[in-house]
């Protein structure tokens, strides 16, 4: 099993691996989230969270106008401009 990340115990300090790198590093760029500044599970998941609802609003964007009930759904979310 490839390892993404690692908690330091004794000062709980995340350290993102190589693997990790690979595999988030644009994405949560994207998202407006340097990997560099993550030194704890709080600020991963948060920026996890923001790159999720990034990517999700980006293939929202691309669906729009394409399916009644995606569009119907995302009229309700909080700052989705219709």
């Amino acid at each position: 099993m490839t390892k993404l990340f690692l908690i330091d115990i004794a000062t709980g300090r995340l350290h993102v691996t190589k693997a990790g790198r690979e595999l988030w590093a644009k994405r949560l760029a994207a998202a407006g989230v340097s990997i560099d500044c993550l030194h704890s599970r709080d600020a991963f998941s948060r920026a996890i969270d923001q790159m999720f609802e990034h990517e999700f609003r980006q293939q929202a964007t691309l669906c729009r106008g394409h399916d009644q009930a995606l569009d119907a759904i995302m009229d309700g979310v909080p700052g989705w401009d219709s």
